[in-house]
């Protein structure tokens, strides 16, 4: 889609338009620059990390482990609540490296300053809206669901065809063409958080409801003294979970390959 509606959006750029093919290539850095910051890390790190648990769960054969499902397949709430990270780290990185950048330099006497500050700011919002489907993203991607990523991509690319070829024809005289490729971007974004969220916020929500509902078990059940000789069996018998199981995020191993990951991300820019 992108090589069909790319050439026939520059076909409707006006005449002078080397300023906004600059301000496009800024465009597409912004965007890119927030997720592989944000995301790209975190995206590896939870990846990663559910496989090496997958794999130690396989060595100790135990069935009755709360991180996986009954059929197999790893529990979204943690994945989801870890890649959700990349959301707060993605406002960071707009807020205080990303939009101070790309708008410095602008000066409010500049025919093209609103426009321009306008553009970017559709730009980040774009951007964190891709971000907010990203703990969807990962359960997919270890799930080894493929079709809300096709659906996500072809769906969005084509809106965002769309939307450009509709903004720069018939609103070139009130919308600027910087502010239509950005629109063009959020709804990219839109139709990608659309897809993946249609596909597991069903089981993440009823996750999280089973989660507080141990939790609050958990909360409710009063503490009760055993005698020493009673500790033993008691212990072996019903152990209380541990907090890496009442835990909402996944393990520290997982988390600090998320950091790791994301400073490997840092140094490719």
């Amino acid at each position: 889609h992108s090589s069909l509606f790319s050439p026939l959006s520059l076909s409707l750029l006006p005449p002078p338009s080397f300023p906004l093919q600059v301000a496009a290539v800024q465009f597409h850095l912004i965007n890119t620059t927030i997720l592989l910051l944000a995301r790209e890390g975190i995206r590896r790190g939870c990846i990663t990390g559910q496989q090496q648990q997958h794999e130690k769960k396989k060595k100790k054969d135990d069935d009755d482990d709360d991180d996986e499902e009954k059929d197999g397949k790893p529990a979204a709430l943690k994945l989801a609540a870890t890649a959700a990270l990349s959301f707060p780290v993605g406002c960071l990185v707009a807020t205080f490296l990303v939009a101070p950048f790309f708008l410095r330099g602008l000066s409010a006497e500049d025919p093209h300053y609103r426009s321009r500050r306008t553009a970017v700011h559709v730009q980040v919002a774009a951007a964190l809206v891709e971000l907010a489907a990203e703990p969807f993203y990962v359960v997919a991607a270890v799930r080894g669901a493929l079709a809300p990523r096709v659906a996500g991509e072809a769906g969005g690319t084509l809106v965002r065809g769309v939307l450009s070829l509709a903004l720069l024809r018939f609103c070139s005289g009130t919308v600027d063409p910087g502010v239509a490729l950005s629109l063009a971007q959020l709804g990219y974004a839109l139709t990608w958080l659309l897809a993946h969220f249609a596909a597991f916020s069903g089981e993440v929500a009823s996750e999280v409801q089973k989660w507080k509902r141990s939790r609050s078990r958990a909360c409710s059940k009063p503490k009760r003294r055993s005698s020493p000789r009673k500790t033993k069996t008691a212990s072996t018998s019903s152990s209380p979970p541990s907090d890496s199981d009442s835990s909402l995020f996944l393990g520290r191993r997982a988390l600090s390959l998320c950091g790791g990951f994301t400073l490997q991300a840092a140094e490719k820019l």
